[in-house]
This record gives C-alpha cells, sequence and structure tokens, in this order.
C-alpha cells in the first residue's frame, strides 16, 4: 500500500506536502520511512480502507470518532545502512532532545543529520535492473520511443506485488537491461524515479489489473548490435544469483515477473557479451557521444561500481567475428590483414535489422578491411549481386590510382558471399536501385 491514513492530533500544524519520517518504536528504535503528506483533514467517507492492517477494530473505530485524518504517501523505504544510522542513539548524538514520542517537529540539528545520510545513500553506484519486457508493462512515452516502465499498484486479486514495487526503489542513473523472448535485447538508464500515474493509454494488457499505478521513466535506450541470448549469461552466474528477488530461479531460469535488481556481475556478464564493457579512460572525443558513438560501460564487480559513458559501438561484432585471433580476411577483396584494421559491417544496415535479423549476426555482419572495401561498400561503389561477384558503379575510375584499386576488385566473388548471406545483400542491391542476376 502506497498510501495510508495517519490520525492528526488536536490543531496540528502539518500541511499538504510537508515531510514526514515515520519512526519504529523498540526493539527497532529507528527511522524506518519517509513520506510526503497528500491530504489534511480528510473526511471519513474519503479515507483509505486500511482495517486490515489495524489488530484491534475496536481502537480503530475510536481513533475514526476522536480524530481526523492525514493521507501520507510513500515515498522512500529507508534500507539497513540508512536504518543503521538514524536510530534513536544517533539521533540524540545529533542533537534531538528526549526520547521519541508522539508526533515531533524536527529541529534544524537532527534534520540537517538525517538529511545528509539521505544524501549520502543517494550518491550510491549506479544499481542495475532486469526487466522483463513483453507486452506487460511498457508504455512508449509522449516525448519519442522511449520504453518507460508502469506497473499497477495492486494486482487483480488486490494484492501487491513486488516485482511491480520494485519501480519504487530505481533511482536516476540506474541501468536497466531489457529481456525479451529469451534475449537481452538493449539497455537504458532510469532518468527520474518513479511517480503516481493512471494507466497510460498506450499501455493495454488481456486482464486489466486496475488504472492506478507507477510509472519509472527512462531515457538512451539502444538497442544491442546483438542480442545477448539467456545461455550467453554463465549458468553458475545464474545460479549463484537465483533466488526470491532476482531475475532468475534456483534452477537459472528466468523468473515469472516485471523488474528485479540485477547482481553487478550477472550485469558485467550481459555487458561485456554485448561488447560494451572496457577497461581504462576512454578517448576524450569519445566520451561525450556524438553521431557515431554509443554506450559505455567500466565496470567494477569487486566494488559495485558502475561508470557510464560513450564509445563507438563495434565491441559486440568483433568479438563474435574475431575472437582472439590477431589477423582476419576482408569479405569482400579476400586479402588478410591485422584485424585492427578490419570492420565489422553491416550487410544490411543496422536499423533497418528486425529483432531477429540483428540475431543472425553471423550473416548480417560481414568483414571488411579499412583499406578501401569499407568505405567502398558503406559509399555504395561497389554492389554485391546474388551469384556473389563484385560490380563496379559510375565514379570508379576519377583518378587513375582509383581505378587501379577498384579495379583489382571488379568481377571477384565476395570472399565472405554465402547462401546464408545473399538475402541482405540482394536486400542491400534494392535499397541503390541496383538490378542483380537471379
Amino acid at each position: 500500500m502506497r498510501e495510508i491514513n495517519w490520525s492528526e492530533v488536536g490543531t496540528s500544524s502539518i500541511a499538504v506536502g510537508d515531510i514526514v519520517y515515520l519512526y519504529s518504536s523498540q526493539p527497532n528504535s529507528t527511522i524506518t520511512h519517509k513520506c510526503v503528506v497528500l491530504a489534511t483533514r480528510v473526511p471519513s467517507d474519503e479515507r483509505v480502507d486500511d482495517a486490515d492492517y489495524w489488530r484491534d477494530p475496536d481502537a480503530l473505530a475510536e481513533r475514526i470518532a476522536s480524530r481526523s485524518w492525514m493521507r501520507l504517501r510513500l515515498q522512500k523505504t529507508f534500507g539497513p545502512t540508512v536504518r543503521s544510522r538514524v536510530t534513536l542513539d544517533a539521533l540524540q548524538a545529533h542533537g534531538l532532545k528526549g526520547n521519541m514520542a508522539g508526533r515531533q517537529r524536527l529541529q534544524s540539528e537532527p534534520l540537517d543529520y538525517v538529511m545528509g545520510v539521505e544524501e549520502a545513500a543517494g550518491a550510491r553506484a549506479a544499481q542495475f535492473w532486469w526487466v522483463n519486457q513483453g507486452v506487460t508493462g511498457v508504455t512508449t512515452s509522449s516525448f519519442g520511443d522511449v520504453p518507460n516502465l508502469w506497473a499497477a499498484d495492486i494486482d487483480a486479486q488486490g494484492n501487491t506485488q513486488a516485482s511491480w514495487d520494485a519501480l519504487d526503489r530505481a533511482e536516476r542513473g540506474d541501468v536497466v537491461v531489457h529481456y525479451v523472448n529469451g534475449f537481452v535485447v538493449g539497455s537504458s538508464r532510469v532518468t527520474r524515479r518513479s511517480h503516481p500515474a493512471i494507466r497510460p493509454h498506450a499501455f493495454e494488457t488481456a486482464t486489466r489489473v486496475g488504472d492506478e499505478g507507477r510509472e519509472l521513466l527512462l531515457e538512451d535506450f539502444a538497442l544491442f548490435d546483438i542480442p545477448v541470448s539467456l545461455d550467453d549469461i554463465p549458468l553458475e552466474l545464474r545460479l549463484s544469483e537465483g533466488g526470491p528477488g532476482s531475475p532468475f530461479t534456483v534452477e537459472g531460469k528466468v523468473r515469472r515477473g516485471f523488474l528485479f535488481a540485477l547482481g553487478i556481475k550477472i550485469a558485467a556478464a550481459v555487458f561485456d557479451v554485448a561488447g560494451l564493457v572496457e577497461d581504462g579512460v576512454v578517448d576524450t572525443d569519445l566520451a561525450s557521444g556524438g553521431e557515431a558513438s554509443e554506450r559505455y560501460l567500466a565496470i567494477d564487480a569487486t566494488d559495485g561500481t558502475a561508470t557510464v559513458k560513450y564509445r563507438k559501438e563495434q565491441g559486440a561484432l568483433r568479438k563474435r567475428l574475431f575472437g582472439t585471433a590477431t589477423h582476419a580476411r576482408c569479405g569482400l577483396c579476400g586479402r588478410r590483414y591485422p584485424v585492427r584494421y578490419v570492420h565489422a559491417a553491416h550487410i544490411k544496415s543496422r536499423s533497418a535489422c528486425s529483432e531477429e535479423e540483428r540475431k543472425d549476426w553471423k550473416n548480417v555482419v560481414i568483414a571488411a578491411c579499412l583499406f578501401g572495401c569499407d568505405a567502398l561498400f558503406e559509399d555504395g561503389m561497389l554492389f554485391v549481386d546474388s551469384t556473389g561477384t563484385i560490380h563496379l558503379n559510375d565514379g570508379h575510375d576519377e583518378t587513375a590510382a582509383f581505378a587501379a584499386f577498384t579495379g583489382s576488385l571488379a568481377g571477384k566473388v565476395a570472399a565472405g558471399f554465402t547462401a546464408e548471406n545473399r538475402a541482405y545483400f540482394q536486400w542491400r542491391n534494392r535499397q541503390s536501385g541496383k538490378l542483380t542476376p537471379s
């Protein structure tokens, strides 16, 4: 339950918008929750029905008859680390007079201390999250194609769901990986904490479970060059992370549910397979992003930190194409070069590939050397027909040197041409208006 009633006392000065910290008495003796006041002097017929949470119905009836009510909405549930620092003893050491008894307004010294503890906890390293993204739980932002997350407050039986409530624990800057039909297909970042939201128009499911819920806003959503299959994530890691609250069962399978906290070792494995984990410092000209740059993560799995930067995204394709090889053959001219001079080129444009085609990376990508073939192929100066033969377009003989190089390619069969990638070459030719032999 995200909203509760709290009885008011006499002419309380608590006003709408005030922050209320909830204190749990012995044996806990610590602050446990932070709430905001939504309304005061709430009429009895507009109260949230929370009778199930009262042990003594007669006491509730007496309280309703004798007091007015304010309505609180939960903002934060403090974890063990924060709770250990905002105990009664700690508050008294920072200026709290007497004991916690009833309602009291925190004076500046203990209030500054509590807020400082909160701020320090908020400066944590980025948390990773795993979202099972099917039809359920995903909305489209009105500001663009951003897969924001939405979940109802309660299910059809009136119960809360832990994997829905997890939206309230994600913080700005956290990283979300998106799992769809057996593959982690991309990642995004949380742009702001969850906020109350009525079911968006774009969000519909076969079984509606209520229109009141919360939405988590995301940014920087981008697909991986190559989707990461569940089998790409080591089973031993999934087994070590399996259990309640994890995206995996104790058998290492994906758990049914919506949003789950993801351990940093699993996150590191996912981004490593996706080619987005690098050690060291990124060149400054790439760190600011740009047209040809995408994501970069420096992950330290030993101390649980992650830094999101930017770099050119070729890592996953190169890792799959070349592995640990030091030399590779160009898929067009057939010459062998050091792998640092060979590019992983999409035959069919990455942006035009369907999800299934991106999974077919062995055929949709070809090695192309940087000594001319990659530039000629990307520029449309050469094309490969349905028999694998290389043809040249007008302008290939602009200079003698250019003609000598391009002429060495004309009529050759592309070294990387196969029956499996034929359709991708034909797609490219159709885009450029080239008719090739069938």
